[in-house]
């Protein structure tokens, strides 16, 4: 027997003995992406991969902020900061990329720099201590925003045109899936690393170290080919007086019905999902007196759940439509608020944690598509972008009030409220007829 043979045993391949090289070259020449949309759909995979690694870290910011001595105001700011950022910015960023060619470029390089702040959260504390370190941290999350805002807004325009509509719902499923299972690996990786370590320095050491896997995804994603778009014209003339742009952008949101219907429903039902965002870590940490260990089995719960729920809510979605998903999602999520203030261990915090991450994929994966289709074709920018600016006032307003109603009416009541304005949320996306089949395909009015 030669080298070469007893190194390669063969391989039996549908009826043909084949050394090991000749079955994985074979089964990669199956395999392999022929098309410029099976590319795209492996680099975005692979890019979540990465990101996976990334973001992982951000699962421990709110908690990293609080042992900080960080107050709940504080924690609070966490979101509504960068909102506020984006509030203001979402539609002048939205002219910009509209008047661009190439959007990936643009949306690659906003993302990496803006994820510098995972790098500088993690030297903060060798600067600052105490109460101190973590304001700072807010401070810096709130400025790099600004590029955050264009990266957000990148990201839904490049994924849209990728690939085609039919396909859209499966690879933003690949790659959730894929950046998810990075995640969960990291984040249970990380609950041991913080268990060994001496604070800050725990939580320093994660951070830093998050921020390498970005320039992975940075490569990643550049690889992405999007159809260059024609650059947009002005719309209005520059004399045309401020009230007269205002309502002729009112009028153009107005027309677009769909549009304005999942809109609304989506808004009310995030303002209760959002005005709980920072109190939740507050309740496992001082409520369930979670330790560290724990908090990381609450988020890798999520996070295994979540993996599961894409694969499932899309064979869903192929069986049933995307309104059956749409409901089925809105509806767990809307619980999940009640399900936190009736839990009092931290034990049993775990089913909770894992309903809400498979409750969370289907919204995640609806709030993407089927969004998409209400958007009126030729102005997904623009209307991304008002999208995205109500989501941000929504996003600014609704944790502090949480953070305010917390000394007035307790952290269970809160949560209680929260779960009945998310569900007002529910009645409004059923009631309304959103994301019928029928009604899909938005075009330009």
């Amino acid at each position: 027997m030669s080298d070469s043979q007893h190194q390669h045993p063969p391989v039996l391949l549908r009826g043909k003995a084949r050394t090991l090289p000749e079955a994985l070259g074979h089964k990669w020449h199956q395999i392999r992406p022929r098309t410029v949309e099976d590319r795209n759909i492996l680099y975005v995979t692979l890019d979540g991969i990465a990101l996976g690694f990334t973001t992982a870290a951000s699962t421990f910011l709110s908690v990293f902020v609080i042992r900080l001595g960080a107050s709940a105001f504080w924690v609070s700011l966490l979101t509504s900061l960068p909102a506020m950022v984006n509030l203001f910015l979402a539609m002048p960023m939205a002219r910009f990329l509209e008047r661009q060619q190439r959007i990936v470029p643009i949306f690659a390089w906003s993302r990496l720099l803006a994820h510098s702040a995972y790098v500088i959260t993690g030297l903060v504390p060798f600067f600052l201590q105490g109460r101190l370190a973590g304001e700072a941290i807010v401070v810096v999350w709130g400025l790099v925003a600004v590029l955050a805002s264009l990266a957000n807004l990148g990201f839904t325009l490049v994924m849209s045109r990728s690939v085609s509509r039919e396909r859209r719902a499966m690879q933003m499923s690949s790659r959730w899936v894929a950046m998810g299972l990075s995640k969960m690996i990291v984040v249970a990786l990380a609950g041991q690393v913080l268990a060994r370590l001496p604070f800050p320095l725990n939580y320093q050491v994660i951070f830093i170290a998050s921020y390498s896997a970005d320039l992975a995804a940075f490569c990643f994603i550049s690889r992405v080919q999007n159809p260059e778009q024609e650059p947009a014209a002005p719309r209005i003339s520059a004399r045309e007086p401020l009230w007269g742009r205002f309502r002729a952008g009112v009028a153009e949101v107005l027309r677009a019905r769909a549009f304005v219907a999942f809109s609304l429903a989506r808004n009310v039902f995030v303002f209760g999902i959002d005005m709980i965002a920072p109190l939740i870590p507050i309740y496992w940490v001082q409520s369930l007196g979670a330790s560290d260990a724990q908090v990381s089995y609450f988020n890798t719960a999520i996070t295994a759940a979540t993996l599961v729920g894409y694969g499932f809510w899309v064979r869903v979605k192929r069986q049933r439509g995307n309104r059956t998903v749409l409901l089925a999602a809105v509806l767990g999520r809307s619980l999940y608020p009640l399900l936190i203030a009736l839990t009092r261990s931290p034990l049993v915090m775990i089913p909770v944690a894992a309903f809400n991450g498979l409750a969370f994929a289907g919204e995640n994966l609806m709030f993407f598509d089927a969004f998409l289709d209400t958007v009126p074709r030729g102005k997904e920018a623009r209307f991304i972008a008002i999208n995205q600016t109500l989501a941000n006032a929504i996003a600014f307003i609704a944790p502090p009030l949480g953070a305010a109603l917390l000394p007035v009416m307790g952290i269970q009541r809160v949560l209680m409220l929260a779960a009945v304005i998310a569900f007002t949320g529910f009645l409004l996306f059923f009631a309304g007829g959103i994301a019928r089949e029928t009604s899909l395909a938005a075009t330009s009015p």
